[in-house]
């Protein structure tokens, strides 16, 4: 090839934003942590079957775990269904935090102002906790554990795969330093991958 033909694919290829540059390939070949969480994509359901074994429960939960762009977030988007179709309980970000090297997670539910916040850990291929704050307004009529003080709660949820389709969803809220199943329930919410 010819030094012309050389240079004009290298000029193309350094004025092209979309392409990424020689030091970005680079740091791409090193491992991604968010790949650890790579069982969370995709969109999940929990069969309306699950609210008649779950006493109290009346809502059915959905959750859609998506990639960003070259795969340095991963979007979250968590619904109920119930009387309102769609009331969005959760839409954030999962990220790669550099300084304290967590995947950190954030997110916020605009309809009642709630602020979550907190990170993800990949304990095995099949299982992945999530530990989080959720800080809710002044005044909410409904905040979990009403007899704590302030206006944060902190969650576990401990997601098991047992399959690749199926995941096993765990809740738990910290009171006095120790976990305890929220809402008294030890069994998991059950959820299937959307077959698309």
């Amino acid at each position: 090839m010819c030094l012309k033909a050389l240079l004009t694919i290298l000029a193309l290829t350094l004025l092209n934003p979309t392409f990424p540059a020689p030091s970005t390939l680079q740091e791409e070949a090193k491992a991604n942590p968010l790949e650890s969480l790579s069982a969370l994509i995709g969109n999940w359901n929990a069969p309306a079957e699950a609210l008649e074994t779950r006493p109290g429960l009346k809502v059915r939960w959905t959750m859609s775990h998506e990639w960003g762009p070259r795969r340095h977030l991963i979007r979250i988007y968590e619904a109920r269904h119930h009387t309102d179709p769609d009331k969005t309980v959760l839409e954030g970000f999962i990220f790669w935090d550099p300084r304290d090297e967590r995947l950190r997670f954030v997110g916020y539910n605009a309809p009642q102002r709630f602020l979550f916040e907190g990170h993800y850990e990949a304990q095995r291929p099949d299982v992945i906790v999530r530990i989080y704050d959720v800080h809710y307004p002044e005044g909410f009529p409904h905040i979990p554990s009403p007899e704590l003080p302030g206006l944060t709660r902190t969650f576990r949820e401990t997601l098991r795969f047992p399959d690749p389709d199926t995941m096993e969803q765990l809740i738990d809220i910290k009171i006095d330093n120790t976990w305890h199943p929220w809402g008294n329930r030890a069994e998991p919410f059950i959820h299937h991958r959307d077959k698309d």
